[in-house]
């Protein structure tokens, strides 16, 4: 056991030193792993490394970004005190900013959460829109969608094959 808590010690050292480095999958690495021992990492410090992650361009840390806008947003839509509010403007904007950058480096998931945004009830009038939902959609599928994520990714396909007139029927 004490040879095993040497080599993670070991082992997250060198990750914090990539890290440290500017390596991207490093600093999200270090924004997931789970404590261990002596070594734990506070909330705000996880944060941290997935934002600087994020900043420097790795798609699923900008994917996680852009939801934890997105989840904060709609939550303070939905608030009776706080809906159409510039505070709530701000979080969906953000959520929409980071969620293209990570769609933009090929996350079909970002493509996917993009696309389901657009159709919420919730969304601000000008996010709204079925045609840039449709090609984000796409987008999604094409980048190679997989699990519960295609599932999801076909039933929003048959939504819009129901809803929209000018969705192409090949």
């Amino acid at each position: 056991a004490r040879e095993n808590d040497t080599m993670a010690a070991r082992g997250r050292g060198w990750i914090q030193a990539a890290a440290g480095g500017d390596d991207a999958d490093a600093m999200l690495l270090l924004s997931k792993l789970p404590s261990c021992g002596s070594w734990d990492l506070e909330p705000w410090q996880r944060r941290r490394w997935r934002n600087r992650a994020a900043r420097l361009g790795h798609p699923e840390a900008q994917l996680l970004r852009g939801e934890e806008w997105l989840e904060e947003g709609l939550e303070l839509a939905a608030s009776v005190y706080y809906g159409g509010s510039s505070l709530c403007r701000v979080y969906l904007d953000r959520a929409v900013r980071w969620l293209r950058r990570s769609a933009k480096n090929g996350n079909s998931m970002a493509a996917l959460r993009l696309a389901i945004f657009l159709c919420h009830p919730r969304v601000p009038v000008d996010f709204q829109g079925a045609a840039r939902s449709w090609d984000l959609l796409q987008q999604a599928i094409s980048t190679g969608i997989s699990g519960l994520a295609a599932e999801e990714a076909e039933v929003w396909l048959r939504i819009h094959y129901q809803q929209g007139t000018n969705v192409p029927r090949s």
